[in-house]
């Protein structure tokens, strides 16, 4: 059947409408549906979108029509290598030009997906062996195919910004914006509980950092983050919240117990020595543990909970674990409540300091021993009462 350039023309608009709103979330879905519209209007059996990776020197089926099940595994036609597939997959990798190519009782249309000088995948009709293609036909195809090429730079880009947004730049593990995405979907009314976070601190990274270098000690952040990922399960959590800041949170409902017992095994793990140029060094770690049940407690607070319990590790003299109390969120909220009114008392002068010039402490201007310097604070906040207002030298 011939098809009109008016037809061909309506055919492009069409596939246009539906590809340019396509993204990350939603182009598989978009291009089944366009497959399947290639498929009724050339009147072919099938239809195949692949996708050269040329990093992994293969080809890479990203949607057909009709959609048929593919097994895992080497020997799946869902990733073909170049060098194991047939001449018309072969032929796919650096190829500029649309194509009819002869196949066993069939015939592909074949028309390359380019961006730029490089050749990123295959548009693919598969029709009876004695389909003829017409050059307007070929011509369609292949404007569609700039759009589907224009439609897979974009979603490239686009998951590689989500990649970024979601996952540490240094060590690949999640970042704190997927951390707390996580955490808030944990913490929905109804869903199983406790939640168990444990927040992690190497202790004396500083000095590791001064001795060896940035670069060493981002070496040994990349480590410690395999080495948790190790001992976690892959269902569990594991994310970096920047410096030598780490948390961990427990899939699925999580006892004292078990999080006491993980965390024992991170304290283990991570404490172990790692060879960095020659040299081996070792950290220990303060983790603090705090449990949330989903509905009574918003993730930013359990978050913060776990950091106190790691900071009264800290205290303590570090590379210990500890468990969050209540005692320890009245301290926290006390601290706070000091720091805001201090700040608010200095920008509004209500902090004044009261001194005597120094004197030699055997006379005085009149022959007298001189009186002692007094320093001290003159305060007007409550808050602040367990305070001594002045301190006397």
């Amino acid at each position: 059947m011939v098809r009109s350039s008016s037809t061909l023309e309506s055919l492009v608009t069409r596939v246009a409408a539906l590809l340019m709103p396509a993204d990350v979330a939603t182009h598989r879905e978009v291009f089944d549906r366009v497959l399947e519209l290639l498929a009724d209007h050339f009147e072919v059996d099938a239809c195949y979108l692949r996708y050269n990776d040329h990093d992994l020197a293969a080809t890479v089926l990203v949607a057909e029509w009709p959609p048929q099940a593919h097994s895992p595994g080497p020997d799946s036609s869902a990733v073909l290598q170049f060098r194991d597939a047939g001449p018309i997959m072969a032929d796919s990798e650096n190829s500029k030009d649309p194509r009819v190519l002869a196949a066993p009782g069939q015939s592909i249309a074949a028309v390359p997906l380019l961006w730029g000088d490089i050749t990123t995948g295959t548009l693919g009709l598969v029709g009876e062996r004695d389909r003829a293609w017409t050059e307007d036909e070929m011509e369609s195809l292949r404007l569609i195919a700039a759009l589907f090429a224009q439609v897979q730079a974009r979603v490239r880009a686009e998951g590689e910004l989500r990649y970024a947004a979601y996952h540490d730049s240094l060590t690949g593990l999640a970042s704190r914006r997927a951390l707390l995405e996580y955490l808030d979907e944990r913490l929905r009314p109804g869903n199983p509980g406790p939640v168990a976070v444990l927040f992690l601190d190497l202790d004396r990274l500083k000095a590791l950092n001064d001795f060896l270098g940035h670069r060493a000690a981002d070496t040994y952040l990349c480590r410690i983050g395999e080495r948790l990922m190790q001992v976690n399960r892959p269902v569990d959590v594991v994310a970096r919240l920047g410096g030598d800041e780490f948390v961990v949170v427990l899939a699925g409902p999580a006892t004292p117990a078990d999080a006491w017992e993980r965390a024992a095994q991170i304290q283990r793990v991570v404490g172990e020595s790692v060879s960095l140029d020659g040299q081996l060094v070792g950290r220990g770690v303060s983790l603090g543990i705090a449990l949330g049940e989903p509905g009574e407690i918003s993730s930013v607070a359990l978050l913060g909970r776990a950091d106190q319990a790691m900071m009264a590790v800290k205290v303590q003299g570090g590379n210990s674990v500890g468990f969050f109390t209540e005692d320890m969120n009245h301290e926290g909220e006390r601290r706070t409540r000091i720091e805001l009114d201090l700040r608010a008392s200095i920008d509004d002068d209500h902090l004044i300091l009261e001194y005597q010039p120094e004197a030699p402490a055997n006379r005085s201007s009149r022959g007298r021993p001189a009186p002692a310097p007094r320093r001290g604070w003159r305060r007007h906040l409550s808050s602040l009462s367990e305070v001594s207002p002045t301190w006397r030298a």
